[in-house]
């Protein structure tokens, strides 16, 4: 218990150190920790540190939303499919996204709007088509996570054909296809928040009814709990949380996937407490490795799957030494 408590507070410490480091660190050198100790003090700082800090802000802001939604949508999935690799892209909607930005390219679309409304469709409309083959399937957790894969692959193919097909055009999205925060809106950022808290209200709620799934199927339902709708609905909240943030951040491999583990080593199995700890981890996984992004090949920006993907290794090392846990 007293372990608990301590990584708990150690995750939590280091949540607001990494907003700090976030607000502090970039690729403009002139405007670190004293001028954004200047701003939250009340003084006066120059245009160019205003808009320096804004941007960061925002960014910091992106990076968090992205890490909350996609580390509770994962938890979500996790425990209704009952499979510890569960991440919110099983679903297609990575693919989905990124063949409707290819689309806003292709068709010469390619300003900011253009391409959040479309990547947004496209990752509904391939999460539309994984859900009816599921329901025609029995909505089961094996339908699920097949039907997703089976349809991610198919979408993948069209969209590796339409890159090479479009050639030097998808330069323009290189860092969004890998996934980044880098060049996110403000106002498209606000536009996810509510997903992902409509999403992250739901999974609190129902989360005692979630957490009788961990105990098997049967058992679940002997307790009262409608199984089928359960995994509906969290499947569907998941979905549309997901694609809010894939729209303006691209798919950010791992965070839905290692967020909820290390909320789990925090807290324990039970989804009460760990999609509360979910809420800490995911925004600090992702903004940490935004901060590791934007420094490590300064002025250049690295793709936030690839910092993400050094602490997505470990967790599926973990997972699989670990494996007997889940049966």
């Amino acid at each position: 218990m007293k372990h608990r408590k301590f990584f708990v507070c150690a995750l939590s410490g280091t949540f607001m150190l990494s907003v700090l480091l976030s607000l502090s660190l970039g690729s403009y050198r002139g405007v670190g920790a004293e001028e954004l100790f200047k701003m939250l003090l009340g003084e006066p700082l120059t245009p160019v540190e205003c808009a320096v800090l804004t941007r960061r802000s925002i960014r910091t802001l992106a990076a968090a939303v992205a890490g909350l939604g996609l580390g509770l949508s994962g938890a979500g999935l996790q425990y209704v499919l009952r499979n510890p690799l569960a991440d919110p892209y099983l679903l297609g909607l990575a693919s989905g996204a990124a063949l409707g930005v290819l689309i806003g390219v292709l068709i010469g679309r390619c300003d900011p709007y253009s391409l959040f409304t479309l990547a947004f469709a496209g990752a509904l409309a391939t999460f539309f088509l994984v859900f009816a083959l599921s329901m025609l399937a029995g909505m089961s957790a094996l339908a699920v996570i097949v039907t997703g894969i089976t349809v991610s692959y198919v979408v993948s193919a069209v969209n590796t054909v339409l890159v090479l097909a479009l050639g030097e055009k998808v330069y323009g999205t290189f860092l969004w296809l890998f996934g980044s925060v880098a060049y996110a809106l403000k106002e498209r950022v606000i536009q996810s928040i509510l997903l992902v808290s409509i999403a992250g209200c739901w999974l609190i709620i129902r989360s005692r009814a979630i957490n009788t799934l961990i105990l098997g199927e049967e058992v679940a339902s002997s307790l009262g709990v409608n199984v089928k709708s359960i995994r509906t609905e969290v499947v569907v909240l998941s979905a549309l949380a997901t694609a809010g943030i894939v729209a303006f951040a691209g798919p950010i491999g791992f965070l839905g996937l290692a967020a909820p583990w290390v909320a789990r080593l925090a807290v324990g199995s039970d989804f009460r407490r760990l999609v509360l700890m979910t809420m800490v981890s995911g925004p600090l996984i992702s903004i940490l490795s935004d901060v590791v992004a934007r420094v490590m090949l300064t002025p250049q920006e690295v793709p936030l799957t690839a910092v993400t993907s050094v602490v997505g290794a470990p967790v599926l090392l973990y997972l699989m030494i670990r494996r007997r846990v889940w049966g």
